[in-house]
């Protein structure tokens, strides 16, 4: 059966984040470089790696490794709420500028194209993934929002520019926003992206320097959620937002030393905050947790 994304009736998308960039805008982009209509084969690509090592040893599927893509304009509103969150409340008009965000399990890099769009003052926004067929979605995506592949010929004296200059969304004319049009387009910006193939579970893949962290949690296993809460609580520092995803992260525990340069003892997180929102690929409903690193 082919998968096609509902439309979330119940975020208005003409709405500005927190940085004053349309959530229309960076939804129309996202939807130019993720088709609805391919989501079928974008799922399928996901399980070139993740599903059949399982199933030719007879094993059942790890749900975790079940490829989704959770919704947009929901996020849109994470995030802005995660701000007052971070900052008490307070610099409001400051946006994200200066921070770094990372989606944990971030697939084909949807998310974090969008997170740097809507937010192009991050210093960074990094997606890790562990299924290598679906982190090559990503890199491809990001290259098509490379300026230079559209304007410029290799070599040429203006390739070298800063990266959040030549990294853009290309999003479908919209006359609600007032930005320089190419190909009839309007260009949104991009904070400089990262991404990287691996597992939170493995200490090289640094999360370390996140101030903001999303994880679509929906589908995995208790196991999987005591793991992530060790990594965050090893690797983060105190004042760090995690957002998961339908399952809210044990908020203590306790880290074994792996080597001299990371901390090991105990940790502990606290929930700030629960927040329903709309998510087709849930059914309808999606519960999100906000949580603090202590």
């Amino acid at each position: 059966m082919e998968l096609i994304p509902e439309e979330n009736k119940s975020v208005d998308p003409n709405r500005l984040s927190l940085s004053k960039v349309p959530y229309k805008s960076v939804l129309l982009g996202l939807k130019e470089l993720y088709p609805p209509q391919g989501l079928s084969e974008r799922n399928a690509i996901s399980r070139t790696d993740g599903y059949w090592s399982y199933i030719k040893k007879g094993e059942e599927v790890p749900q975790h490794l079940t490829y989704g893509e959770f919704d947009f304009l929901f996020f849109c509103e994470l995030l802005d709420r995660a701000h007052h969150h971070y900052f008490n409340g307070e610099d409001r008009m400051k946006g994200w500028e200066g921070k770094i965000f990372v989606d944990v399990g971030s697939g084909t890099g949807r998310l974090v194209i969008g997170a740097a769009a809507l937010h192009p003052g991050f210093s960074k926004c990094k997606g890790l993934e562990i299924l290598n067929g679906i982190h090559e979605v990503a890199l491809k995506a990001l290259e098509k929002c490379n300026k230079n592949n559209k304007s410029f010929q290799a070599g040429d004296a203006n390739e070298n520019f800063e990266q959040n200059n030549t990294y853009v969304l290309c999003s479908p004319q919209n006359p609600d926003v007032d930005s320089p049009s190419m190909n009839g387009s309007v260009e949104l910006p991009l904070a400089p992206i990262d991404f990287c193939c691996g597992s939170f579970e493995d200490p090289n893949n640094y999360i370390g320097d996140a101030d903001i962290a999303f994880v679509t949690a929906t589908c995995m296993s208790e196991e999987i959620m005591d793991s992530l809460s060790r990594a965050f609580g090893r690797q983060c520092k105190p004042g760090t937002i995690i957002i998961t995803t339908d399952y809210q992260l044990p908020l203590e525990g306790y880290v074994d030393a792996v080597n001299s340069d990371q901390p090991s003892g105990q940790y502990k997180h606290e929930l700030l905050e629960k927040i329903d929102g709309w998510c087709w690929i849930t059914g309808g409903e999606s519960t999100a947790y906000i949580h603090r690193v202590v």
